[in-house]
């Protein structure tokens, strides 16, 4: 009250004090209205409450999916590369090729602990990829073709056409200890 006696004398020299003192009234007559109906000023009626608790329930639900959708995520995306690493789709994917053009030989098992004879057989395989690749050569404008990943080119024989990387993938038998 001592509030609105003071600035009462500020807000009569503008055109918009009397709009000012009017919402004023209004407001303080909406606090004595929930007063008079037994809530206390400044909360809310039990309808409102309910409201607010449906409300509060859906952010909390829809948080709680959000965090599991980005748990997923944080969990699965990192193990794609360990699961899909020696398939033709990896492959193409890492070569910038069709799938259709990746050749991924089954990889041997006679080394494998559970292969028979049962035991150490004292040998592994490693892989081998091996990528064809075709460009143009810049001066010349014919192409050009690697067969060992970039460090040397060859022309491209007449009539063939260039194509999309080609990529090999093969195993060699290493001796262990060697």
């Amino acid at each position: 009250m001592r509030l609105r006696q003071a600035f009462k004398g500020f807000y009569s020299g503008f055109s918009h004090g009397v709009e000012l003192e009017r919402k004023m009234r209004d407001s303080q007559k909406a606090v004595v209205r929930e007063l008079e109906r037994g809530a206390p000023a400044g909360f809310s009626t039990p309808e409102r409450r309910k409201e607010t608790k449906e409300r509060v329930v859906n952010v909390v639900k829809a948080a709680f999916w959000l965090g599991v959708v980005v748990l997923a995520i944080v969990m699965v995306v990192p193990a794609l590369p360990l699961v899909f690493s020696e398939s033709r789709w990896a492959y193409a994917l890492r070569y910038d090729t069709d799938s259709s053009r990746v050749q991924v030989a089954p990889r041997p098992g006679d080394c494998d602990w559970d292969y028979a004879p049962l035991g150490r057989k004292g040998c592994h395989y490693e892989k081998e990829v091996s990528v064809t690749r075709y460009s143009t050569d810049a001066k010349t404008g014919k192409s050009i073709v690697t067969y060992d990943d970039g460090k040397t080119w060859d022309w491209l024989p007449e009539g063939e056409k260039p194509e999309r990387a080609q990529v090999y993938v093969t195993w060699r038998k290493v001796k262990d200890g060697q």
